[in-house]
Order: C-alpha cells, then sequence, then structure tokens
C-alpha cells in the first residue's frame, strides 16, 4: 500500500476473519501501518466502522480500504436481476459509511469466478442436453425407417407368389372366363389346388400379365429396399457415433464442432456458426512406454483427418470392434511397433469408446495401409481389412500414465 510518497505495510483482515477494535490494535503491535477490512459476505452487516476508525486513531493505524463483499448470492454481475439489485444497494450503503467515517478507498469484485464457472458448466450442460436430445431424435426416426423398410422386404420378397399365379393363369387359360371373380386351378409345382382373386374387368391373359407386371415392381422395390437397408444401418452406425461424440464432449467447443459435422451432413439445416472462428482442437496426444507417438481423434471429423491424412501405411490403427469409439493410431515413424506399444494403444481405443470400462473389449487392429473410406461414406466410417482382433481390459491410471504432458 502507499500514501502520497511514503511506503506503508498493511494486511487483510480476511487473514484472521474479523475485524474489531482488537484486531486493529494487534495489527499496530505487529508493526504494520495499515489495514483493508474484509470479511465473508454475511458479516458486514454486523460491522462498526465508527468503533473500528477510533480504535485505529487511538494506535496510528491507517484504515486503507475496504473489500466489498461478494458471494453467488451477492454479486453485482449476477445473471438475476434481484441479485444484482441486492448488491448494488448493499455495495452504496457501505460506501456511504466508508465517507462517513473517511476511508477513501473501495475495493469490488464484478463477480466471483466460482459463479462464472457454474454457470458456464450449466450453459455446457444445457447445450449437451439440446444436442443429444436432437441427435437421438434423428437416431430413433432412424431406427424406425429400418424398422419399416425391413417389414416392407419381407412383404416384396412374397412377389414369387404373384409371378407364379400368372403363371398358373396363363396355363389354365381355357377355364376362366372375362367377369370370374376368382379361379381355382392347381399348383404343378406343389399338385394342390390355389385360388386366385381375379379382376371382373379383364380377360385371363390379361389378369395374368397384371400378376406379372405386380410381380416386377414387387422384385424393383425389394432390390432397392436391400440399397436403403445398407445406408440404413450406415446411418445408425453414424448417428451412434454421434451420440457418443456428444456424451462424451469435453466442451463447448467440442459441441460445436459436433453441430457443425452434423450440418455439414444435412441434419441441422438451421444451425449457424459464430463468425468468430475457433482453432480447430488438436488430437489427444499420448506416448507409448517404448516411445512411439499415439494419436486419437475426438470426433468423426478428426477421426477422418487422423486416419485418412495424418497417418501413413505402416502407422498401426485401432478401433473397438462394432461400437462407437474414436480411431486410435500408433505413429511408427517407418519402424516396427513393439507389442508393449500395441496393447497400450488398444487400451487407450477401449478408453475413447462407447465400451469403457468394460473387460475383454474386442478391438480391431490393422495397418493404415488397409483402410479406405467407400465413397458417400459419412465423417469417421471407414472400411478395412487384413486386420486381427484383441481383447483388452485397459488398466487403471494408464490413460494418465501415457498422456503426453
Amino acid at each position: 500500500m502507499t500514501h502520497g510518497k511514503d511506503w506503508m505495510v498493511g494486511a487483510s483482515t480476511c487473514s484472521v476473519g474479523k475485524a474489531t477494535p482488537e484486531v486493529v490494535r494487534a495489527y499496530a503491535e505487529a508493526g504494520l501501518d495499515a489495514m483493508e477490512i474484509s470479511l465473508k459476505a454475511h458479516e458486514y452487516a454486523a460491522l462498526d466502522l465508527p468503533a473500528l476508525r477510533r480504535a485505529a486513531d487511538d494506535v496510528g493505524l491507517t484504515i486503507w480500504s475496504l473489500h466489498l463483499p461478494f458471494s453467488n448470492d451477492l454479486s453485482i454481475a449476477h445473471k438475476d436481476a434481484q441479485v444484482r439489485k441486492k448488491a448494488m444497494e448493499t455495495n452504496i450503503a457501505l460506501l456511504r459509511k466508508l465517507g462517513e467515517n473517511g476511508i477513501s478507498h473501495a475495493v469490488v469484485h464484478p463477480g466471483t469466478e466460482p459463479t462464472a464457472d457454474a454457470d458456464r458448466a450449466e450453459r455446457l450442460k444445457q447445450k449437451s442436453r439440446e444436442l443429444y436430445k436432437a441427435v437421438h431424435n434423428l437416431y430413433e426416426r432412424a431406427v424406425r425407417k429400418q424398422s419399416a423398410r425391413r417389414e416392407e422386404l419381407a412383404q416384396s420378397e412374397k412377389a414369387d407368389t404373384l409371378r407364379l399365379y400368372g403363371e398358373l393363369l396363363q396355363a389354365n387359360q381355357w377355364a376362366i372366363q372375362k367377369g370370374d371373380r376368382q379361379a381355382t386351378v392347381q399348383n404343378y409345382y406343389t399338385g394342390e389346388d390355389v385360388t386366385i382373386r381375379l379382376d371382373p374387368r379383364l380377360g385371363p391373359n390379361e389378369n395374368a400379365q397384371k400378376y406379372f407386371r405386380d410381380y416386377k415392381k414387387k422384385q424393383t422395390a425389394g432390390q432397392m429396399l436391400k440399397k436403403l437397408l445398407l445406408e440404413g444401418e450406415d446411418e445408425i452406425e453414424y448417428l451412434a457415433n454421434v451420440l457418443y461424440e456428444v456424451e462424451t464432449a469435453p466442451g463447448e467447443q467440442a459441441l460445436n464442432e459436433v453441430r457443425a459435422e452434423l450440418k455439414s451432413q444435412g441434419y441441422l439445416k438451421y444451425y449457424k456458426q459464430r463468425e468468430r472462428k475457433q482453432k480447430p482442437a488438436d488430437f489427444l496426444r499420448y506416448r507409448s512406454s517404448d516411445g512411439f507417438e499415439i494419436l486419437i481423434g475426438r470426433n468423426n471429423l478428426q477421426n477422418d483427418k487422423l486416419t485418412l491424412h495424418t497417418a501413413r501405411g505402416k502407422d498401426v490403427w485401432f478401433h473397438v470392434q462394432k461400437a462407437p469409439g474414436s480411431h486410435t493410431v500408433v505413429m511408427s515413424r517407418g519402424e516396427d511397433v513393439p507389442d508393449t506399444t500395441k496393447q497400450e494403444a488398444a487400451e487407450l481405443a477401449v478408453l475413447h469408446s462407447s465400451q469403457n470400462g468394460g473387460a475383454k473389449v474386442p478391438v480391431d487392429t490393422t495397418e493404415v495401409r488397409n483402410i479406405w473410406k467407400a465413397n458417400g461414406a459419412r465423417p469417421g466410417m471407414v472400411l478395412y481389412n487384413d486386420y486381427t482382433t484383441v481383447y483388452i481390459t485397459p488398466r487403471a491410471g494408464l490413460e494418465e500414465q501415457l498422456r503426453e504432458k
């Protein structure tokens, strides 16, 4: 503390937890020149400034300043207007008392960092919940569509019956007349009689041709449905990965990256990214006990970047089998990767997956040169061959041990 051109040595009452005439005298006896009054927020109501000032004058101690109160429910920067109003009224009343007692300095905090942290955490939780709900709805819709397609395919697979009816009607035209509503003929494959519904407006050959046309329609629909079912499985797998990303997102930037990815895939049409561009997050970086760098993607876009652009031919890739998780790559430097490093990388792959916490988790591993991306595949979705599967139970504390400092 300074006063004019002279230096003074002082201390805050927060170090002793109270502000009384006895504390004033103790500070003076300790050789201090000045003091700052600082108490817990609820203690200011009982503060006797005139008594403190008299005690300070008696021992020649300067009351240099008062630290205005602040807490989660007494902050001039609080998001709640009533809390802000209460804080302002409290501070103004104390400032008046300072002036009345000849104390010319005050310290004020606009808010408290714990409150700011809590607010940020709550905002992050809210954004995470909203995004999770949106992705979960997309996932459930994809599952429902897939179920409907399977049911439709099951119906289309009965198309052979339509073809058979057409053949049987052609073979028995002599026994059918226009105006008939049904025909009972023998199925020459089984020897049993079959009753076939007819359109009475059509003749026997026209009814047969109608069954053939319906057969071709069902056959074409079946081929299309098989293709849509494959695409549906890919979509469900992708959205399951995105759900995992949202659940494990460490902060707002990670959530924004997931939103941007979903928008690029046509899922979030109305999401607008902020003008302020954020620097993309780096891969998660680890160092094996053998000294090899291990990189892990934080999201689907990073997984693509890591596996398809950063890693090279002999680098070794890991991913939990048939479950959402991050791509994990050992950067081989062109050398043979030791088994110890492979084991550690496989454990990290489990820890950064939806199977974290499991035992004997299957992990597929192969060299990066055996991995490729199908045309039109979504972010993070790759194909691979020439792989082996290992069964992994991660060791406690391994991730922190290998994390690059």
